[in-house]
């Protein structure tokens, strides 16, 4: 503004706090180093064709399974509406994980079919069966992203204004079936950071209601 140079800027500077107008005090400020930014490495981007193609294979699975009744009429419509099914005994290389087994279709929030989950329908205490067989990650299905039952769940829980979140699949049907549609079910045993913000687009309001026995 006054048109002087550096020096003369400093030394007016000086004045006006009562700090010495020389420069034989002087230290320079010492910054630590700017440490350099790890490099991310590449991620490969997954190509629309691939997810389309794995998209429409959960579809012909689905195609695959046999109603489930439940032996609970109460229980039944909810079943029906979650599209619950029991897989054949051959399944494609893919699926034979949940061969036999009672299977849980697992939408995201916007209703996309992206993953199954199969529950052992015999009795595995004693045994090394898996009571649960899930299908394994992949560009549409992350278990620390998806809640089971959102899609259906939605409106329930804006209009409700806040979620009951269960650990189990048949918990979020039983919830359902009682009226308490605003229920969802972890895929996994870990609430996380993803999930929350996955809520938080429709409520702040969140009641935790996990098993209090260890995960299978």
């Amino acid at each position: 503004m006054e048109g002087c140079d550096f020096r003369t800027a400093l030394k007016k500077l000086a004045a006006w706090y009562g700090l010495s107008d020389t420069d034989d005090n002087y230290q320079p400020v010492k910054y630590p180093p700017v440490k350099k930014k790890p490099q991310l490495i590449p991620v490969e981007p997954v190509s629309q064709l691939y997810v389309d193609n794995l998209l429409r294979n959960h579809r012909m699975m689905l195609e695959l399974l046999t109603e489930y009744v439940s032996e609970n009429e109460i229980l039944r419509e909810t079943y029906k509406a979650f599209e619950v099914g029991i897989a054949p005994a051959l399944l494609p290389h893919d699926y034979y994980n949940l061969s036999n087994r009672l299977v849980f279709p697992i939408r995201n929030g916007q209703g996309d079919l992206v993953a199954f989950a199969g529950r052992y329908r015999g009795e595995t205490k004693g045994t090394n069966i898996r009571k649960y067989m899930n299908s394994s990650n992949s560009p549409v299905y992350h278990k620390s992203e998806l809640l089971y039952g959102l899609y259906q769940a939605q409106e329930a829980i804006r209009r409700r204004g806040f979620v009951y979140i269960t650990e189990g699949y048949k918990d979020v049907l039983a919830m359902h079936a009682a009226g308490f549609k605003n229920t969802v079910a972890l895929c996994g045993t870990a609430l996380t950071e993803q999930h929350l913000a996955l809520l938080k687009r429709s409520t702040n309001q969140v009641l935790v209601m996990l098993d209090g026995d260890a995960a299978e």
